[in-house]
C-alpha cells in the first residue's frame, strides 16, 4: 500500500561514457515507472541553484527499486529526464530516504524549456 497516488510516469535516461575525459551521451532509453509527481514549491525550490528556481519545477517520489541520476553541471553530466503530463522535466536533485516506513526516491526536476542544452 502507498501513501501517495501512483501514475505512470517516464524515466528518459541517457546512459554515457567517459573518453580521454570528456563525457560522451548516449542513446535515450525509455523505462516507465510508478511514482507520483506534484508541483514543487516554498522549500523544495531553494534546493535547486537560482538560475533553476524561475522554471516550471516538480517533486517526485518513487521507489527506490531504481536509480536516478541528477544534473552535475561541474561533471557535464545531465539528469535523468521525467515525462509527467506531456513535458519533460530534468532531475536536478535526486536523494534515497530510507528513514519512515516506506522508503522511497525524493526528487526535485525542472522543465525543459524549449531550445536548452
Amino acid at each position: 500500500m502507498s501513501l501517495f497516488r501512483t501514475m505512470k510516469l517516464i524515466k528518459r535516461s541517457v546512459p554515457g561514457f567517459y573518453e580521454k575525459g570528456r563525457w560522451i551521451k548516449g542513446t535515450p532509453v525509455d523505462t516507465p515507472f510508478e511514482g507520483t509527481a506534484q508541483p514543487a514549491t516554498g522549500r523544495v525550490l531553494e534546493l535547486l541553484s537560482e538560475g533553476k528556481r524561475h522554471n516550471d519545477s516538480i517533486r517526485v517520489f518513487a521507489p527506490l527499486n531504481m536509480e536516478f541520476t541528477s544534473a552535475d553541471s561541474e561533471k557535464e553530466i545531465s539528469g535523468d529526464i521525467i515525462v509527467w503530463e506531456g513535458r519533460q522535466y530534468e532531475v536536478m536533485v535526486a536523494r534515497p530516504n530510507k528513514a519512515g516506513l516506506i522508503p522511497h526516491w525524493d526528487m526535485v526536476a525542472s522543465r525543459e524549456k524549449e531550445g536548452e542544452k
